[in-house]
C-alpha cells in the first residue's frame, strides 16, 4: 500500500531533498512518498548487491511514474549519484557569502532549517521568507536546481535506459518475480 507518511531520505542529504521538493513540478510524483526501482534488473542487482531477487514492477491505474535521465550531462543512474547532491549545500553557503559565519545564532538557526528532514513545500517557502538572508539567495537558488530539468514523467510502457524510477501509487504495486 502506498505510504501515509513522507519518508526520511536515506541516500540523499536533507538539504537537497528539500530543495527537489520546492522544485518539484505539481504533476511530478513527490520523491517522499515514492517507490523506487532500476528499469533493468542487472542495474538493481548492482546497487543493491549480489545474491538478490529481482522483481518487475506492475502498477494498476492511476499512478505517477518519474524517470532520472541518463545523458551526457548527468550520466548517472541513481538520484544518490546525482551532482547536487554534493553541490547544493555549498552552493546555498556560497550564496549567503562569507558573512555566514559570523551570524548569530538566531540568524544561523534560521538558515539551518534548510537542512531539516522533510520539509513540504510550503515550509520551505516560510524557511526563505522568515530569513533576510535566505530572501535575497531565493530566486538564484530556484534557478539553480537542475534536478527535475533530468527527470521525465513517463508511463510505465515508456521506461528504457539505465535511470533510476520512482513513482507514486495510490492502488499499491505489485512485484513479479523474474530473476
Amino acid at each position: 500500500m502506498p505510504y501515509t507518511t513522507m519518508r526520511v531520505p536515506g541516500n540523499v542529504p536533507y538539504i537537497v531533498d528539500n530543495l527537489w521538493e520546492w522544485t518539484r513540478p505539481n504533476n511530478y510524483p513527490s520523491r517522499r512518498f515514492s517507490a523506487f526501482a532500476s528499469p533493468k534488473p542487472e542495474i538493481a542487482i548492482k546497487l543493491v548487491g549480489e545474491g538478490v531477487t529481482a522483481y518487475k514492477v506492475e502498477l494498476p491505474k492511476p499512478y505517477l511514474v518519474c524517470q532520472l535521465k541518463v545523458n551526457k550531462n548527468y550520466n548517472v543512474i541513481d538520484s544518490r549519484y546525482y551532482p547536487e547532491c554534493k553541490s547544493l549545500g555549498g552552493l546555498v553557503i556560497s550564496l549567503l557569502g562569507k558573512s555566514f559565519h559570523q551570524l548569530d545564532i538566531v540568524n544561523k538557526k534560521e538558515i539551518g532549517l534548510l537542512w531539516m528532514p522533510c520539509l513540504n513545500k510550503e515550509e520551505i517557502e516560510l524557511v526563505f521568507d522568515e530569513s533576510s538572508m535566505l530572501r535575497k539567495i531565493k530566486d538564484q537558488l530556484k534557478s539553480s536546481v537542475a534536478y527535475w530539468d533530468n527527470v521525465q514523467l513517463c508511463s510505465p510502457e515508456e521506461i528504457n535506459g539505465e535511470g533510476e524510477i520512482f513513482f507514486e501509487y495510490p492502488n499499491g504495486y505489485y512485484l513479479k518475480s523474474i530473476l
